[in-house]
């Protein structure tokens, strides 16, 4: 463990990062662990937002089947030395990400996934709950069953500084694969649940493809990637045509003509057949 790591600890050292997954101490996605139960944690840590901390927690703070359980929403421990910092942590369960499974993945296990996101959104909006954060790099998969956990709260948090809708750099998405984000609501603190649903549509093409489906917007600079996309032309999507169908439907960039999610589930839970069918060129 690194000496800097030794001090990012919340919640008077309830709360100990082990493992940078992404970013450096001024912002980025750890892995940690509960000292009181010895669970392991996701943790997101970024400047202090705008919003005030209760309001942002109250915003992070829902419970949702698949959705990892927030745990703590507020500021490091002034011992630490990365700053006035806020983390949000998340419970993990024993899982590995998404981005390291899906090129070993056959098709139905990768439809098995992506239904399982898909419903992960549907139960959200049936709560009144959106998600906001839904990408490759948030969602995790149990070797033993191919279960689905999302840790979407990060993306959330460190949109609270901009309060406004972006139309240039904003929020990092936290993606080496690209932007995941509703071209029509770039600041996620703004989301809706047709975001989410169009998130739902990047995943989905993303684990058929193994590639974000608008490349020109994957290939930009980072502080680039939040430009408003709605003029980029989608990639001719080369996986099976029954998922081709839900994409052309719901990776709209009018959020009223997009799919509504209850009828992606519908839709994905409709295609197992034909997957059996699919014979990849």
């Amino acid at each position: 463990m690194s000496s800097l790591l030794q001090t990012v600890s919340a919640n008077d050292g309830a709360y100990l990062a082990d493992q940078w997954i992404r970013g450096d101490h001024a912002c980025g996605r750890l892995l940690g662990y509960d000292r009181k139960t010895n669970g392991r944690i996701h943790i997101g840590i970024t400047r202090r937002p705008s919003a005030p901390l209760v309001e942002v927690g109250a915003r992070l703070s829902y419970d949702v089947p698949g959705v990892a359980r927030c745990q703590f929403v507020g500021p490091v421990d002034s011992f630490s030395n990365v700053g006035d910092k806020v983390v949000v942590v998340e419970s993990l369960e024993p899982v590995t990400p998404l981005s390291q499974q899906r090129e070993h993945l056959d098709n139905q296990t990768r439809l098995h996934v992506a239904t399982q996101a898909a419903r992960i959104a549907l139960e959200a909006n049936r709560r009144h709950v959106v998600l906001g954060g839904i990408h490759p790099d948030l969602l995790w998969v149990n070797k033993s069953d191919f279960s689905v956990m999302l840790t979407p709260r990060f993306p959330v948090l460190i949109a609270v500084r901009e309060r406004q809708r972006s139309t240039g750099p904003g929020s990092w998405p936290f993606s080496d694969i690209g932007p995941f984000v509703d071209p029509m609501m770039l600041n996620l603190w703004f989301a809706t649940a047709t975001t989410d649903a169009y998130h739902v549509g990047l995943l989905v093409a993303w684990i058929f493809s193994g590639q974000h489906p608008f490349t020109e917007a994957a290939r930009r600079n980072r502080n680039d990637w939040l430009t408003p996309m709605q003029e980029d032309e989608r990639d001719l999507f080369t996986g099976p045509p029954a998922i081709g169908s839900i994409l052309d439907r719901l990776l709209v960039a009018d959020p009223a003509k997009r799919m509504p999610i209850d009828e992606v589930v519908s839709a994905l839970e409709e295609t197992s057949p034909s997957l059996t069918e699919y014979a990849a060129p």
